[in-house]
């Protein structure tokens, strides 16, 4: 891939490009370096060339510098530059020709490899990749390097319905990129060019209206986005705020004062603008870490609108361009920080996009993939850290460059960039569909001795005869069509088969998790089982504490069962007045704990509880969330003092305290004046829908409410429309009609003193501008 200084190139000539070109998408630094001094004016051309990205123009003087005099620092730009273009042989040859000079360094290991890999030697890539390993022992890609033939046919294999893939009509025969949602269209980058002077191209924003037809997409002509925005440069890649209220784009930055103006020095920055009363934007205002230094890019909001991610290649990084985030800070964004070795390379990680779950997908050519760029996501793990990233593979990701994706509220479809074959020009946006087939299952495969998870284990799968393969922390996700068999094998392990069915009615659509704990050859299984401690029956006991979430109290009476897929299952128990439990478990098995009780909303712990041979006793912590009042249920001894958390499934309890019962506040956002759930909210209303499935026997009451302005009667009918709205979601994902009461409180319960007539601001408003829910009865049985 080129460096940074390769983009300007691009929109002067429109010239078919690599992927490098298209990182920043708007041009970007044609800084010459120094390149190898005191060289012939040839080669000073040359290396000029290649610093620009015009590596077609680099490589036959590179050739003709090498027919008079043998440099190897020019083999070496030789072999860069067929990797920048795609022309991966090439590439390998000169990386051939260069490997065991002295001027050669650790990263030429790794890049060879990578060019074998390409050309399908995997396992000659695998041995420069462990080679590479010794100078760079912590890389975090470790695991997938020494694997990288078993990692590449995983992510190779296709799996036909995951995925369905559509080509949009309003893709032109030059390049359509970097998606966005915005109210009911799409927004997007293209090209136009300026009457005054065609050969020269720039980036804009368009639209295009989505319609739904019977769940295919039509799409309007597409039409300039916002004349507003519009300079005589370069603007695009958008991103929007929550509620759509501000937009954050890339766009060229000016020329200083101190540079000339023809100086070949452009730099990139992100810049806002807030909508408008009347209508279109506001002046755009740069974001506060642009800089004459270096670029920043490729902006991507959070749902709660507190977290900016960005590209750039400020100094400091890992290398080549890194994923930065940004807190919101008193209305300012706060100094960038980078996500660190983890999720960044010495190459480029660009395109970020953060899903409202929090999943963070972005595009890199660092980490191993199947072309130029593929696309990735990671997330947060629990220790706050970045985990990492995981390769979408096949269909997403191709042998050509594949990038700047987008996800809708479900994360059940959305958009991307590639310039793979058939398309309709260049860079084309393509539409994906995922399909809902079979119950999803996350199985994660343990040492059953340890607990550490076992890495790039072979799972084969009775139905279909389909042989799985797990990630580098020994998990992998899959549909389960029927009841299948599930059998994992690895070299220094005995052989474990577990039996899976999939989920029908109510819980088809929830994930299902197992546990798969494989015993090291010559323990475990085919060993007795050590004997158990003095004092003991031998019996292995799970044991544990049920605490009310809100009060730290113990609860009195909570039932506690385990579920498990390949094992016996022990009778449910209730606990005591210290609200404990203990359940006899069998070694070799995972369990799911699942706790209800009346007045409380049932709960599934979220990691499965695996018992290991000769762990005869183990400790969990369990806590259950109450919907009503019910001090029967508060046992004996002192509140536990409880993390600060959200209520129930993520849901806050209300401050409203007319109502009976305890209220839960839902995030649902509508237009002013209208009753439409806006897209941004659909993520809080799957959370209200998994807590109604994970609790089939409740009835609970929708409630919306208004602030004070406007009409009283107006507001009244408003909130009822909004919460008949929500109601209909609720309906059409499954949930019974008879379990659902609509109501509309208009302005009736405010929570606070905003009133009619009280000066407010437009925070305390929103304040009474709000969606609830409580539970009201129980499903007559």
């Amino acid at each position: 891939m080129c460096p940074i200084t390769c983009i300007m190139a691009r929109f002067k000539d429109l010239n078919p490009i690599t992927m490098k070109k298209r990182i920043w998408l708007l041009p970007a630094f044609l800084i010459v370096c120094g390149g190898i001094v005191a060289q012939p004016t040839k080669l000073k051309k040359a290396n000029q060339y290649f610093e620009e990205g015009k590596y077609r123009q680099a490589i036959p003087l590179y050739e003709e510098v090498l027919g008079v005099e043998d440099l190897a620092e020019v083999k070496l730009r030789l072999a860069e530059s067929h990797r920048f273009l795609g022309n991966y042989q090439a590439s390998a040859q000169w990386y051939a020709l260069t490997i065991g000079l002295p001027q050669s360094r650790p990263e030429d290991k790794f890049y060879y490899g990578l060019m074998l890999l390409r050309t399908g030697d995997c396992k000659g890539a695998e041995r420069w990749f462990k080679d590479y390993l010794k100078y760079n022992p912590y890389d975090p890609r470790k695991q997938r390097l020494l694997n990288a033939c078993g990692y590449i046919r995983e992510l190779s294999k296709e799996q036909p319905g995951r995925v369905t893939l559509s080509l949009p009509d309003f893709n032109g025969p030059n390049s359509e990129l970097g998606p966005a949602f915005f109210e009911d269209k799409l927004v997007f980058s293209t090209f136009r060019r300026p009457a005054e002077d065609p050969s020269q191209a720039f980036l804009d924003l368009f639209q295009v209206a989505i319609e739904d037809r019977g769940g295919a997409r039509a799409y309007s002509t597409p039409q300039l986005f916002s004349s507003s925005l519009q300079s005589k440069f370069h603007e695009g890649l958008a991103a929007f705020s929550k509620g759509e209220t501000e937009i954050y784009l890339t766009r060229t930055r000016r020329v200083p004062a101190y540079l000339p103006l023809d100086a070949e020095i452009q730099r990139l920055e992100i810049v806002t603008a807030r909508r408008l009363p009347q209508g279109g934007w506001s002046n755009l205002q740069p974001l506060p870490f642009g800089s004459d230094h270096y670029s920043v890019v490729h902006p991507s909001v959070s749902s709660d609108g507190s977290r900016l991610f960005f590209s750039s290649d400020m100094p400091g990084g890992q290398g080549g361009k890194d994923l930065y985030l940004s807190f919101l800070e008193n209305g300012q964004w706060g100094p960038p920080i980078n996500l660190g070795p983890t999720v960044n390379t010495p190459d480029d990680e660009v395109f970020p996009f953060i899903s409202d779950s929090g999943k963070l997908f972005f595009c890199s050519n660092g980490h191993l993939g199947l072309g130029g760029q593929d696309i990735f996501w990671t997330e947060e793990g629990h220790d706050g850290l970045w985990v990492l990233p995981r390769n979408l593979g096949t269909p997403f990701n191709s042998q050509s460059d594949d990038f700047a994706i987008i996800f809708n509220a479900t994360e059940k479809e959305g958009y991307f960039t590639s310039n793979r074959s058939g398309g309709a020009g260049k860079d084309d946006i393509y539409f994906f569909r995922l399909a809902e087939t079979g119950t999803p299952v996350q199985l994660d495969v343990v040492d059953l001795t340890t607990g550490a998870p076992i890495p790039y284990i072979r799972v084969l799968s009775s139905c279909g005869g389909d042989t799985l393969v797990s990630d580098a922390e020994g998990r992998l996700f899959f549909s389960l069509p029927d009841c299948c068999t599930l059998t994992g094998t690895a070299k220094g392990y005995q052989p474990r088969s577990l039996e899976a069915c999939e989920r029908k009615g109510e819980l088809a659509a929830d994930t299902l998790f197992l546990a798969l704990a494989l015993a090291p050859e010559g323990t475990a299984a085919s060993r007795p089982a050590p004997e158990a401690p003095r004092g003991t029956s031998g019996n292995y006991m799970l044991n544990g504490v049920v605490l009310n979430q809100e009060s730290g109290m113990p609860v009195v009476q909570a039932k506690v069962g385990l579920a498990s897929v390949n094992c016996l299952e022990p009778a449910s128990v209730f606990t005591d007045k210290q609200g404990r439990f203990t359940l006899s478990v069998e070694a070799g098995c995972c369990y799911q704990v699942r706790i209800e009780r009346d007045n409380f909303f049932a709960q599934k712990m979220k990691q499965p509880i695996c018992v290991r041979d000769g762990e005869y006793g183990q400790f969990v912590n369990a806590y259950l969330m109450p919907y009503a009042s019910d001090p029967a249920s508060e046992g004996d001894g002192v509140p536990v003092k409880m993390e600060a958390e959200a209520g129930a499934f993520g849901f806050d309890r209300s401050s409203n305290e007319e109502s009976e019962g305890f209220s839960f506040r839902v995030n649902v956002y509508y237009d002013t004046g209208r009753s439409s759930v806006q897209r941004s909210s659909i993520p809080h209303l799957l959370r209200l829908l998994q807590l109604l499935k994970e609790n089939p026997d409740i009835v609970v009451e929708i409630s919306s409410h208004t602030d004070s302005n406007g009409e009283s009667e107006s507001n009244m009918a408003l909130s009822q429309k909004r919460a008949d709205a929500v109601v209909r979601f609720l309906v059409s994902e499954g949930v019974e009609k008879e379990r659902l009461v609509a109501r509309g409180y208009g302005e009736s319960r405010l929570v606070n003193h905003c009133a009619d007539g009280v000066p407010c601001t437009e925070e305390e408003h929103q304040q009474n501008r709000r969606t609830e829910f409580r539970v009201v009865g129980k499903v007559q049985q």
